[in-house]
């Protein structure tokens, strides 16, 4: 990918500004986690949470579908449905679950780019599965396979955006299933770096769309079934 695509690392910056203040960097118990993330997630506050293991990832994604009205888009590695210990992420049910109530909606939109090209599972992909066949969607699923080498895993950021002003952006590097490590921060209030996630998602999107980066674009309108 051309370095200009992320400039002089924003992202980067943001991370060194924030390192001091992550919240839960010492080992705290999921029921304490997850009242964290619900309260900063209903207040919308500005105050980021660390991320430091799949069973923490999911709580952030699964709310972070929760609380979108409209758009969810998501740079992922594979969209891996466990890591290699076998815990799920993905094909976790809470997860899907809330996946499947925000695309009840009409005016829901999940654009998924999948930076290897490849989806963890491919047509057996528990996620995918079972939130494109869902009789009960409304809402449309863009997924975006780049060609091989299109985007590198070393230039390119994983995050999900909710509505372009939640966001959780991994500051490690997880595009390999090899890698057990899962390191991320997640904010719900912070306006400007979803801004920022935002129109990288949109320059991602937009560099697939030229000189033959898109290997292909699989599009799920309401009533398709899902083909990996």
């Amino acid at each position: 990918m051309r370095e200009s695509l992320f400039g002089d690392s924003v992202m980067t910056k943001e991370k060194n500004k924030e390192s001091s203040n992550v919240t839960a960097s010492s080992p705290v118990s999921l029921e304490v986690y997850k009242a964290l993330v619900d309260r900063c997630a209903k207040g919308r506050l500005n105050f980021p949470i660390a991320n430091g293991s799949a069973l923490h990832a999911r709580i952030l994604i699964e709310k972070l579908f929760e609380i979108a009205r409209n758009d969810a888009c998501l740079v992922t590695g594979s969209l891996r449905q466990t890591n290699r210990s076998g815990v799920d992420i993905y094909a976790h049910d809470r997860v899907i679950s809330s996946a499947k109530k925000f695309l009840a909606s009409k005016d829901s939109q999940l654009s998924v780019v999948v930076q290897t090209g490849k989806i963890d599972g491919g047509a057996n992909n528990a996620f995918f599965k079972a939130v494109v066949n869902n009789p009960e969607r409304q809402g449309i699923v863009r997924i975006y396979l780049p060609a091989d080498g299109a985007l590198s895993a070393s230039d390119t950021p994983h995050f999900m955006i909710s509505d372009g002003s939640a966001y959780r952006y991994e500051t490690g590097k997880d595009a390999s299933p090899a890698n057990e490590s899962i390191s991320a921060i997640a904010n719900f209030g912070d306006l400007r770096t979803a801004e920022t996630l935002s129109d990288i998602f949109s320059d991602v999107v937009g560099l697939l769309r030229t000189d033959n980066n898109l290997r292909e674009l699989k599009e799920f309108e309401p009533g398709a079934s899902y083909v990996g």
